[in-house]
Formats: C-alpha cells, sequence, structure tokens
C-alpha cells in the first residue's frame, strides 16, 4: 500500500467516527425533548388568594314616620272641612293646616282602620301607652289636636281635668304638644294631678259621711257654686256639733275640727282645701 493510499484510508476513518459520536448524543428518533428549566419556570410555592364572596347585609327597614290622617272637621262659622294629616319632618304629625282653619271638631275618617288611628311610629306607640287604651287606637288624640275650640272647658280657669280622663290629656299633649291651648291644657292637666292626690290623702271629698281623722283630714275647706248644700259636723255619738244649710251659694267654706268624730255633707258638691 502507498503512503498515499494509507493516508486518506486514515482519513476516512475519522470521519466515520466522528460521525458515530454525534448521533451517540442525539436524542433518538420519536423521544421528544424537555426544555431546560430556569429558576424562573419553577412552580410558586404561595398560594393565590381565594376570593371569598362579601357577606350581603339585609337593608334596615325604615322606622315609620306616622300616620296619615283624613279628618273631616267644622270650623267656627260651622263650615264643613276635609283635610289629610301628615308626619312631620322630625316624626310629630303636622298640624299647622288645621290650626288655620280654627277647627272646633273633627272626627277620624280614615277606612282603612275602620275610623281608628293604628299607632305606627314610636311617638304613636308613647301616645297610645300614655293613653292606657286597650283597643289599639289613637284616633281622639288626632281629633283633639287638630282642634281648637274656644268653648273647651279644659282651657277655662280653675279647671281640673278628671282622675279618668287625666290618660287621655297626657296623650294628647305627648302627639301635639304645640297646641294653641297647650298652655291650658297643662295648668288643667296639673291641678287634675293635684287632686287626685289630695283626694286620696282625704283633703278632697263629695257627698258622704266622713270618719274624721281616718276618711279625710281634718282643715278648712270650701266649694263652690252650690244649690241646697247641707253640711253637719258630729260627735262620736252622732249628735250634732255645729251644721249648716244654703239654698244657693257662689262659696261655701267649712272648718272641721281634729275633735269632731264625723262630718256628713250633701248637695255641696267637692270640697277642696281652703
Amino acid at each position: 500500500m502507498t503512503v498515499r493510499a494509507f493516508f486518506i484510508l486514515l482519513t476516512a476513518g475519522l470521519v466515520v467516527g466522528l460521525a458515530g459520536c454525534g448521533d451517540a448524543a442525539s436524542v433518538p428518533q420519536g423521544v421528544a425533548s424537555s426544555p431546560a428549566r430556569t429558576p424562573s419556570d419553577k412552580p410558586s410555592l404561595t398560594p393565590s388568594p381565594s376570593l371569598s364572596p362579601t357577606p350581603s347585609s339585609s337593608p334596615t327597614p325604615p322606622v315609620p314616620s306616622g300616620n296619615v290622617v283624613d279628618l273631616s272637621c267644622q270650623d267656627q262659622h260651622g263650615t264643613n272641612r276635609d283635610l289629610r294629616i301628615y308626619p312631620g319632618p322630625k316624626g310629630p304629625p303636622d298640624f299647622s293646616e288645621a290650626w288655620a282653619l280654627k277647627l272646633t271638631s273633627c272626627n277620624v275618617v280614615n277606612n282603612f282602620y275602620e275610623n281608628k288611628v293604628k299607632p305606627l311610629s314610636p311617638l304613636e306607640n308613647a301616645v297610645y301607652k300614655a293613653s292606657e287604651g286597650d283597643d289599639d287606637d289613637i284616633s281622639f288624640q288626632y281629633e283633639e289636636c287638630a282642634s281648637v275650640d274656644p268653648d273647651d272647658e279644659a282651657t277655662e280657669p280653675g279647671f281640673s281635668v278628671s282622675e279618668e280622663d287625666i290618660p287621655q290629656m297626657t296623650a294628647t299633649l305627648k302627639l301635639c304638644s304645640n297646641h294653641p291651648q297647650a298652655a291650658k291644657w297643662r295648668g288643667a292637666l296639673k291641678r287634675g294631678q293635684r287632686d287626685v292626690t289630695l283626694e286620696r290623702e282625704g283633703r278632697i271629698f263629695d257627698d258622704g259621711t266622713y270618719r274624721v281623722g281616718k276618711d279625710i283630714k281634718p282643715g278648712t275647706y270650701i266649694t263652690r257654686d252650690v244649690a241646697g248644700c247641707y253640711w253637719e259636723r258630729q260627735n262620736r255619738n252622732g249628735g250634732t256639733i255645729d251644721n249648716y244649710f244654703v239654698n244657693g251659694a257662689k262659696r261655701v267654706q267649712v272648718t272641721i275640727r281634729s275633735s269632731d268624730y264625723g262630718f256628713h255633707t250633701e248637695g255641696c258638691g267637692t270640697w277642696h282645701p281652703a
């Protein structure tokens, strides 16, 4: 073999060997290669925040501001007036239109509650509680508050609200504390409350026979505008210590002593402390 032929064979062998090395390092056919991962491709260990639904809060129902009340009224001239009373901007009903008309009497004509006014607002419930009623109705207070009657006896000087009417008057003043006659109503109410206290103490009394010191208190008493009035102070045996009879008088006075045993009165009306 010549030197030149040997060199050609050696070169061919080197080429074949290098090609075989390249095939060994290559990926076999049909096998997919996985891309190399970089540090940024690592899965995150921080959990993704979960979206929890915001709890839905149900709206607070509005507090009723009061009734809308229809009234049929008469003014001082006898003219019929129909009007509607609306709740005021701060809760109390607005009677200003009724007061401007100088209505002397009113009647509720609401048909929904059969001519009744059922308390709705906190104020109306307080009015109903003060009235001590038992029929869930405050129509009387609406009728009284809408009226401005110049002949209302509760506005007369010295008038006292009776014990049974004290709750109704108290409730009316709660509903319309700024009524044009409110000051006179409060005076009559205060006198009525005072009279209840005095009566329980035995210092206000009507016709009857009383034990002094037990049923009634000794003291000086007066009664007014009487007709056919008779009174009698008695001793322990029922005998008469002193007595008095008058057909009619504007004012009658008597002093009951602590030494008296009994006191009898008839036709004299109500006795009050002088």
